[in-house]
């Protein structure tokens, strides 16, 4: 950015401060080459037509990304049902999953998710967009940048929405969640630090856009959960907790209980991965669904 703080307005600025490595890199071939592969044996029809429910989420979509968007989700529409969050949620409870469906949810808060709002609502879809409320209608670029830096471990800073904004996404029949107050990485606050960071979000985002029912955990990965971060979650008012671990939720021969429930999330990035890229993600959810079950990592 030349020195100067500006705020990034297209994913083309992204890219260029993302700490992509060699690790990532590596991992972009193998499965750039393995969904070519899985495409000839025709296994990835199979895979793709599986009953389960699959979440997916974004952070942003620029105007650089809606063409690329827009042709996932026009190829995902052909053997998928889009359903809202919360139906998603209670399909996986109660083990209705009779076909394979997925659902949207977009973390941050970023300004760009109005035009995501739009974009899903052309293809019918009911995303939940979950919300850190500290930053929510913050515009002092010095401050978001900081913000950027040490909550987001994000190099470069974007324009995130206002409580205008956030209304206008639910006006256009979108859902609402918290993504705790400050974006905490939970696995370095104490329960305590938790407890407030949920309770906060919670009851700052109901001020604007009345009851809330989801979270979603910054940095949610398995390793090193712990049971009590979803019991403080539920104390709190949460139904469902959700993560930014790979994987699909298929039908369960028990209803599951709401705290044994650590909802598996996949990451689109529009104009990083190809088509095939991200369908070959899917379709190795639905392979691997057995030994990636429903319930909480013990």
């Amino acid at each position: 950015m030349n020195g100067t703080l500006l705020f990034a307005n297209n994913y083309a600025t992204v890219r260029r401060f993302q700490n992509y490595t060699t690790k990532n890199k590596f991992r972009d071939a193998v499965i750039n080459l393995a969904a070519p592969v899985s495409s000839f044996l025709g296994i990835d029809k199979a895979l793709i037509k599986k009953n389960r429910v699959q979440f997916l989420f974004l952070h942003h979509l620029f105007n650089d990304e809606v063409a690329s968007f827009r042709k996932l989700l026009k190829a995902l529409s052909k053997e998928h049902t889009f359903i809202s969050y919360s139906e998603a949620v209670n399909r996986i409870k109660t083990g209705n999953i009779d076909k394979p469906y997925i659902c949207f949810s977009s973390d941050d808060g970023y300004k760009s998710n109005t035009t995501l709002a739009k974009v899903f609502l052309e293809f019918g879809i009911n995303a939940c967009f979950f919300l850190c409320p500290s930053v929510i209608g913050e515009t002092n670029l010095e401050l978001i940048t900081k913000y950027a830096n040490n909550n987001l471990r994000f190099a470069v800073p974007i324009e995130f929405m206002n409580w205008n904004e956030v209304e206008s996404i639910q006006k256009l029949g979108h859902e609402i969640g918290s993504h705790t107050n400050t974006h905490i990485d939970v696995s370095r606050q104490s329960l305590n630090q938790i407890a407030e960071e949920f309770s906060i979000s919670k009851n700052e985002i109901e001020k604007y856009c009345g009851a809330i029912q989801h979270l979603a955990l910054p940095f949610g990965r398995f390793f090193p959960f712990k049971k009590e971060w979803w019991q403080i979650a539920a104390e709190a008012g949460f139904e469902s907790c959700a993560s930014a671990e790979n994987g699909c939720h298929i039908p369960s021969a028990q209803q599951i209980r709401t705290e044994e429930l650590f909802i598996r999330r996949n990451l689109i990035l529009p104009n990083q991965w190809t088509l095939q890229h991200q369908l070959f993600y899917l379709q190795y959810n639905s392979l691997m669904a057995k030994s990636l079950n429903n319930f909480l990592p013990t």
